[in-house]
């Protein structure tokens, strides 16, 4: 599946396999999902603070609540996960540094 990766200030397109084990391969071991608006889920590893992960400023705009370590954005079909919504497209048209402190505003 086609997944949005949220690393620091940095984010990618990804190709992941849509399978527990790949999705905690990628984020460092068991992970949680947050709900997102438009379709969308955040999966994050769920013991990042525990593991001393950074915060993640980015991932913690979008969710709304404080990330650690690295996330990734997924759909949702209703079974399962499923391709990054449209709607989170948007964020990959901003500058490299629009999210960093201090970025261009």
């Amino acid at each position: 599946m086609r997944a949005m990766m949220l690393q620091g200030f940095r984010i990618n397109m990804i190709d992941l396999e849509n399978t527990t084990k790949a999705i905690q391969g990628k984020l460092g071991g068991s992970f949680e999902t947050i709900t997102l608006r438009d379709g969308g889920h955040m999966l994050c590893d769920q013991f990042a603070l525990a593991k001393d992960k950074p915060y993640n400023n980015l991932a913690s705009l979008i969710a709304g609540t404080g990330v650690y370590g690295d996330a990734v954005i997924v759909g949702s079909d209703g079974k399962g996960f499923c391709d990054v919504p449209d709607a989170f497209m948007t964020l990959l048209n901003f500058p490299v540094d629009y999210f960093a402190e201090g970025g261009t505003a």
